[in-house]
């Protein structure tokens, strides 16, 4: 029998007579359970490889196109307490991750470096009725090239060469976002 337990930050999951003690995962638990059918005895490391790699999700086709309008993201994250915190942002995509930027210290970057899960929702300013809800894990923050970035997404929703907001001594950071699971409408 597959059963899941969740604490705070770990999650066991029996899959037969294995037992895995992961790091808690935003998913639910037909994925798990479907994930736990394929597992071999040939250690937990492996096992939990496997899992990372059924879970991966990818952006439809359908919608990639949202990536290139000015269509903003609204980025869910969770607060310390438990309770969600939700913020528009400019996206980006890369063929793989989901970037977003922001700046050192505000509450989306607290919250991402402390849990990495996260969801978002892409609307269609052509078609309110169109859109594309990612849910993930941030699987990389770095300062790298956060300050070009933010200057392209500039360009892309402002018209600007240079994002024009920025504070004295912001520290600019970028977000790579590994999609899990979407869903889309229109």
């Amino acid at each position: 029998m597959n059963t899941i337990s969740r604490s705070e930050s770990r999650r066991r999951i029996t899959c037969g007579s294995h037992l895995l003690e992961v790091p808690r995962l935003d998913v639910d638990a037909l994925t798990i359970f479907d994930v736990c059918e394929t597992l071999k005895p040939i250690g937990p490391q492996a096992q939990l490889a496997s899992l990372e790699v059924r879970m991966s999700a990818t952006i439809p086709d359908k919608y990639t196109d949202l990536f290139k309008k000015k269509a903003f993201a609204n980025l869910a994250t969770i607060n310390s307490d438990g309770t969600p915190q939700v913020t528009p942002v400019w996206v980006d995509y890369d063929g793989k991750h989901v970037i977003v930027n922001s700046a050192r210290g505000r509450r989306k970057d607290k919250n991402m470096v402390a849990n990495n899960a996260v969801a978002l929702s892409i609307m269609d300013p052509d078609n309110p009725y169109r859109y594309l809800e990612i849910r993930g894990r941030v699987a990389e923050i770095t300062e790298e090239g956060a300050d070009q970035h933010i200057d392209k997404m500039a360009k892309k929703y402002m018209g600007v060469d240079k994002y024009p907001y920025r504070g004295p001594g912001e520290v600019r950071v970028i977000y790579r976002i590994e999609p899990r699971s979407t869903s889309a409408m229109g």
